[in-house]
């Protein structure tokens, strides 16, 4: 199988990779097509993510089957530092509120797209859940723009990017209840570990009822949210910087009080199984831990602590240096993110240490096609949901 890196942060949209520009985002192209397909129709999905929003054209056939990508755009929106820095506590400033809807506009336009003509979702997730003005922003493009949108529950939001993982999965574990894996997903504002109870893989919608489908671990840190509160607690103000020495010692303390004991949850008792394997999902874990993957064959929490002890040994007058280590272990590394790795490896080695897992394994081949077609029948069903935009 050809290897990529994911882009899932929240829901769904994945396999993210840049081919050209726009002035105020990111645009995928045209996606290769095998075949001709049975006259369909194009939709559109909008994730509205807690650092960006991404906008993702898919050609559906008759048989509600997604035939192709038509097009993709990403723009960097950061609604989670947004709702932390606002004067009002949990609400959105007037500012973010507009900058987010001209982005949607923006999005449209550029991907020529008439959600008058064609169906168009918007799904968000942990920010918007704590979000207390959110019909302020939603309800323009709800009712102005035409994109249907809905919040998700966290238990929700774990049960999609469980099913974004079935056809990995079942390639993976042919036959399988998959009653022996659970699958990781961290985003800006939380983060989710399912496992299934018993599923019948071809009939998607028993995962999405979530209720009976899925043990979880639900919490409510994610990268974003975690490395604000982590700053705030360190009396940082520069955050531009990495942490060294001694700070780090004080940020791992501080990650571990977040999470306390958690080996009494049923998704604890699970990874106690030799049998059971985490897979880790998402733009956090993909494009942050996944280049050392090759020289540890997973990621052990031994490898977590030797990572770290790097970190509070890097001088902060020579971080180039540093960056120069880390391509040592990885060529693949991405300088441009050590700040986020760094962060996002202490909240991982909290989550690791609170539920006594010891390794995990990515799944940087998942693709979301399986949950795609099942989004809008999501939608449909959760559409009465308290938190629905009128």
């Amino acid at each position: 199988m050809r290897r990529m890196y994911l882009w899932v942060i929240s829901v769904f949209i994945i396999a993210f990779q840049a081919q050209g520009e726009f002035v105020a985002g990111v645009r995928v192209g045209c996606q290769n097509k095998v075949s001709e397909p049975i006259a369909g129709e194009n939709r559109l999905i909008v994730d509205f993510g807690s650092g960006t929003t991404k906008f993702k054209l898919l050609e559906f056939d008759q048989q509600n089957n997604i035939w192709g990508v038509v097009d993709e755009l990403s723009i960097p929106i950061p609604h989670q530092k947004c709702l932390e820095e606002s004067i009002v506590e949990f609400n959105l400033s007037a500012e973010c509120i507009a900058d987010g809807i001209a982005s949607v506009k923006y999005g449209l336009e550029s991907m020529g797209v008439d959600c008058n003509e064609i169906r168009c979702i918007g799904v968000a997730t942990a920010w918007a859940r704590l979000t207390k003005n959110l019909d302020k922003y939603f309800k323009p493009i709800q009712n102005e723009l035409k994109i249907k949108t809905i919040v998700l529950s966290q238990m929700q939001e774990g049960a999609v990017a469980f099913v974004a993982s079935i056809p990995f999965l079942k390639e993976k574990y042919p036959g399988s209840d998959l009653s022996k894996v659970i699958v990781w997903d961290i985003g800006g504002g939380s983060f989710q570990q399912v496992a299934a109870r018993n599923i019948n893989l071809n009939d998607y919608s028993d995962v999405l009822a979530a209720r009976n489908a899925l043990h979880s671990n639900l919490g409510p840190w994610g990268s974003v949210n975690f490395a604000h509160s982590l700053y705030k607690h360190l009396g940082i103000n520069n955050t531009s910087r990495l942490l060294v020495g001694d700070e780090i010692k004080l940020a791992s303390e501080f990650a571990g009080s977040l999470f306390g004991d958690l080996n009494s949850t049923a998704i604890a008792k699970r990874i106690k199984n030799p049998e059971v394997e985490v897979y880790a999902i998402g733009e956090f874990m993909n494009k942050g831990f996944l280049p050392f993957n090759s020289i540890v064959g997973k990621f052990t929490l031994d490898w977590a602590y030797l990572l770290r002890a790097m970190f509070a040994s890097i001088d902060p007058n020579k971080e180039l240096q540093a960056c120069d280590v880390m391509k040592t272990l990885s060529p693949n590394f991405d300088c441009g993110i050590m700040k986020m790795i760094e962060t996002n490896l202490l909240l991982v080695i909290a989550i690791m240490e609170s539920t006594g897992l010891k390794s995990f394994n990515f799944m940087p081949e998942v693709s979301v096609a399986g949950a795609m077609g099942h989004i809008e029948q999501l939608i449909e069903s959760l559409y009465n949901d308290p938190r629905e935009i009128e």
